[in-house]
């Protein structure tokens, strides 16, 4: 079992489906524990330390041009980590709250765009570097698509803040 396992259970649902960091805190978390805010407030920072040692680790490595790599892949992480500890647009007064709370409507509200956003990435490595252009066209497609289903839904849901917060994570991450 690999440290991110420890902390968020089996990786069955969040090592191959297409999930966003914030959903991946909620797996397996009961949906109606009144600890609920409190074990995701410990998961994030569980994987923010998780983070900050990868993240020591790959610096401390000879290649730098492949640690730059690695690294893109985790400002998404980076992001929520940052957030939660300046706290960033009051993250861990509303923003944690709000989610924990609502981010499994979100998720659900917004399968068919998953759904789509999965088939893309899948056919984008499946069709190899001959198709490339026309697939990866639908892939920034599908983000697009579902990046905006998660904005409006967390919005409905959540307000402003919690809007703000996630379509600036989004800018940073593309």
């Amino acid at each position: 079992m690999n440290d991110m396992e420890h902390i968020l259970g089996s990786n069955t649902h969040w090592a191959k489906d297409f999930v966003t960091p914030l959903q991946t805190i909620l797996i397996g978390l009961p949906k109606t524990s009144p600890h609920r805010i409190n074990s995701f407030a410990q998961r994030i920072e569980n994987i923010c330390k998780l983070n900050a040692d990868f993240a020591n680790c790959i610096n401390s490595c000879g290649d730098q041009n492949i640690g730059r790599i690695l690294l893109k892949g985790q400002i998404s992480w980076t992001s929520i980590c940052d957030a939660y500890h300046y706290n960033t647009g009051d993250f861990l007064s509303f923003i944690i709250p709000c989610w924990s709370r609502y981010g499994n409507d979100v998720v659900t509200l917004c399968a068919t765009q998953t759904t789509a956003l999965q088939h893309a990435a899948s056919s984008l490595v499946d069709s190899g570097i001959q198709m490339v252009n026309e697939h990866l066209d639908d892939l920034c497609k599908s983000v697009t698509t579902h990046d905006k289903c998660y904005v409006r839904q967390s919005n409905k849901f959540c307000g402003t803040r919690m809007h703000e917060f996630l379509t600036n994570l989004s800018r940073r991450t593309f």
